[in-house]
């Protein structure tokens, strides 16, 4: 799922949802009054471009609703359009009654597509790319819309896997340049779990990264694992690849095994992480010489020597 702007992780805690299913009619959406500046919603999937501009029927209700099932990630958009002659010079969001904890919010940053070759484009213009934490966003300022823009607010929800079924209402508190608005917020909590183990097969290639973080450290190579894993795909050699075959294992073992335990008896993966579906072997690959055997047959033997530790096939 794209994360096109302000990400909020809500983590909806059991207990909350256990105790406040209910139905019925929620409070309504409050447009901002000042003229020209607008708040409305869009499905997570759409680009809202930050320099277009969009009639009403585009535009949905200044609300946040999702539909998941249990173990699910369901996501909405709400935009801020400010007005043509007067920019937002600040603005927050404060979430609420559907969640325990704190939010992680990370501000979204655009960049202009001024030209594209393929046809299959969606043309040219300010698209939604780095998300930014909100505090850094706030430090630098970055928490405003210039006049006539769009700004999107993407709001992510994790459906926990004791949920019960039904819906969730609440109210986030939208703050635009010291007046707050309200705005209705619901989850629906569909009576079905989404499964914790994944069974799409996938080799990310990102042996890349160091161009972009200027880091090709270990502990940076496990982050990018882990953040792909929480897509539900795993990287090129497991991650790690030939430089720690015991970090390696460690990784396949805690990402493909669901019988294993913590010393507390607890599962090694949370319940908002997925088991990945297959296991990449690192081969140490060359155009001339094809594999190493050697490095192969040094994981191939790790996986072997689990597999009789851990009564667990992950050569299958």
């Amino acid at each position: 799922m794209r994360k096109i702007a302000i990400l909020i992780a809500m983590m909806l805690c059991c207990c909350t949802l256990l105790a406040a299913c209910n139905s019925g009619d929620g409070p309504q959406g409050e447009q901002p009054s000042a003229t020209g500046l607008s708040v409305w919603s869009k499905d997570s999937t759409t680009h809202v471009m930050q320099d277009e501009v969009y009639d009403d029927a585009f535009k949905g209700a200044a609300e946040y609703r999702v539909f998941g099932g249990r173990g699910e990630y369901e996501a909405a958009q709400l935009v801020i359009t400010a007005a043509s002659d007067a920019p937002v010079s600040a603005y927050d969001l404060e979430v609420s009654d559907l969640k325990c904890g704190d939010a992680v919010i990370d501000n979204e940053k655009y960049i202009e597509v001024s030209s594209s070759p393929s046809e299959l484009s969606t043309g040219t213009g300010w698209y939604s790319d780095a998300l930014l934490p909100f505090d850094t966003a706030v430090a630098y300022g970055e928490n405003k819309v210039e006049a006539g823009k769009n700004q999107g607010i993407y709001i992510e929800t994790f459906i926990p896997r004791a949920a019960a079924a039904g819906e969730y209402k609440g109210e986030f508190t939208l703050t635009i340049d010291g007046e707050a608005y309200a705005i209705p917020a619901s989850v629906t909590v569909y009576d079905f779990d989404v499964s914790q183990e994944s069974h799409l097969q996938t080799d990310w290639i990102n042996v890349l990264r160091a161009f972009g973080e200027l880091d090709s450290t270990a502990a940076m190579t496990q982050t990018y694992f882990e953040a792909i894993a929480s897509f539900r795909a795993s990287t090129h050699s497991m991650n790690i690849g030939t430089s720690d075959p015991d970090v390696w294992l460690e990784n396949v073992r805690k990402y493909t095994n669901p019988n294993l335990r913590d010393e507390n008896g607890k599962p090694l993966l949370g319940e908002k992480d997925t088991y990945l579906a297959q296991i990449n072997l690192p081969s140490a690959y060359d155009a001339s010489k094809g594999i190493d055997y050697n490095t192969f047959d040094t994981y191939v033997s790790r996986l072997i020597a689990a597999s009789v530790q851990d009564k667990y096939d992950y050569l299958a």
